[in-house]
C-alpha cells in the first residue's frame, strides 16, 4: 500500500513537471489536462495557504492551486534559502 502511494506522488510529480518548463514558475492549464495525463487528485505531500486564502497543492516542489471554471494554475515551489 505504501508502495502504492509513493508511485502515484511520483507520477503526480512527474506530470506536473511536465507542464512546468525550465525557467518558467506557473503555468494556467485545464484540470482535464491533468485528468488526461493521469493526474490522480487524492494523493499529495502538502499544502500552502497564501495570504489572499487560496490554497495550493503540492508534489513535492510542484503544485497547482484551482483558478475556477476548469482551469489550474500550476506552479514550481520556489527555493527557500
Amino acid at each position: 500500500m505504501v508502495r502504492n502511494v509513493i508511485n502515484y506522488l511520483k507520477l503526480n510529480r512527474n506530470i506536473l513537471e511536465s507542464i512546468v518548463a525550465d525557467g518558467v514558475e506557473k503555468v494556467k492549464v485545464p484540470k482535464d489536462k491533468l485528468v488526461r495525463l493521469g493526474y490522480c487528485f487524492t494523493y499529495h505531500t502538502h499544502t500552502f495557504t497564501n495570504w489572499k486564502g487560496s490554497t495550493y497543492i503540492y508534489c513535492f516542489e510542484y503544485g497547482y492551486v484551482e483558478l475556477g471554471d476548469g482551469w489550474l494554475l500550476v506552479v514550481r515551489e520556489r527555493e527557500r534559502f
